[in-house]
């Protein structure tokens, strides 16, 4: 019983509190699939319209339990994928 119930309640939890650790804006999330339920309700056009004049230009999404950071400034995107690139090695590559 107490495993069930670190399973399906502390972790995803502890998973869903990240963003607000590190002080980073984000829309509600529900358990289990962040924010995915909203962005297919809006479309992820208008998802991320409207978060981005909500949250900034920075802002995180949960997509499941995995963490997304929004970035939707033009110099930050070239500072993280020019200048400073050698600090970002684990992104997705995109084909």
């Amino acid at each position: 019983m107490l495993t069930v119930l670190i399973l399906f309640f502390i972790i995803p939890i502890l998973i869903f509190i990240i963003w607000y650790r590190l002080g980073i804006a984000h829309p509600p999330v529900e358990p289990f699939t962040g924010n995915v339920n909203g962005i297919l309700r809006q479309g992820i056009i208008e998802a991320l319209n409207n978060d981005i004049n909500k949250y900034g230009k920075v802002f995180g999404w949960y997509i499941g339990t995995d963490k997304w950071m929004i970035v939707a400034d033009p110099n930050m995107l070239r500072e993280i994928f020019i200048k400073s690139s050698d600090h970002f090695n684990q992104r997705p590559v995109s084909v």
